[in-house]
């Protein structure tokens, strides 16, 4: 998909895939790709992924219902911007209002007690075309790949990370740590949400994933940037879910990639 981005000549080109992987009985991963003309006017692209957590049933209702609440709240907006600073400001108010109703959904349905979901969501303003605003909360990471060199955009929401971050784990002990998979921040969770919220200026041949850490828990970050080096946004969305299942598919896998590109036809 392509939405005719307003900085002459580029455009972003956007695509997504989910897969349930080869061990996992459920796919408890979510996603969202959405462009014009299915957006409201002040928006250019909004993207998420979701990696649903509280065991089958609860992970995956509560990634389907961030998606789904996602798309809702992005309908609902007003149709202008004052400043950068105000798309920011939204994006914290749209994961803390996501964070509200699956707590409210929760609360309507007793039986899905414990349901929540990590969130990394990005928003491309059309007042700002030129700034990509992400925001997250848990450890489904987003990543920068920029001539040739690929980049973690995100700091995982975990136990382990938080080790790390002090100290107290060596960064090449943190793959292999028993704790590795614990978050301490989620959507719908008990506990109140922190999220992390920032812009990113984009450059022309910039590409952009957001993805569960089905994949980098799998695939090392070489190989998703050679994928991402080799492929459009839809073919290197299924080269990763293949490579990842390649390396055993222990779990759901699902990515999003969004690449800001020039146009065919237009010259330097």
């Amino acid at each position: 998909m392509d939405n005719g981005c307003p900085v002459t000549g580029y455009e972003m080109e956007m695509a997504g895939m989910t897969d349930r992987g080869l061990v996992r009985p459920s796919n408890q991963d979510s996603f969202v790709v959405l462009q014009k003309p299915a957006l409201p006017s002040r928006y250019l692209a909004v993207a998420a992924v979701f990696d649903g957590v509280g065991g089958q049933v609860h992970g995956a209702r509560a990634s389907s219902a961030a998606v789904e609440h996602l798309i809702q709240l992005v309908g609902d907006s007003p149709p202008m911007l004052a400043s950068s600073r105000a798309l920011e400001v939204e994006l914290e108010k749209l994961m803390q209002e996501l964070h509200k109703r699956l707590k409210l959904d929760e609360l309507r349905e007793p039986a899905l007690q414990g349901m929540a979901t990590t969130a990394t969501v990005a928003l491309l303003g059309k007042d700002f075309p030129a700034t990509l605003w992400i925001g997250h909360v848990g450890d489904s990471p987003a990543f920068r790949l920029r001539g040739g060199q690929l980049q973690k955009l995100t700091k995982d929401d975990s136990v382990v990370c938080d080790l790390v971050r002090e100290g107290l784990v060596a960064p090449e002990d943190a793959a292999r740590h028993p704790q590795r998979h614990i978050i301490t921040q989620a959507l719908g969770s008990p506990r109140e949400i922190s999220p992390h919220v920032a812009a990113h200026s984009m450059e022309p041949d910039d590409c952009y994933l957001l993805c569960t850490d089905g994949l980098t828990n799998m695939v090392s970050e070489d190989a998703i940037r050679s994928i991402l080096t080799a492929h459009p946004p839809s073919a290197a969305c299924k080269q990763m879910i293949e490579a990842t299942n390649s390396a055993g598919g222990i779990d759901n896998v699902t990515v999003v990639v969004m690449k800001f590109a020039r146009k065919v036809g237009q010259h330097e």
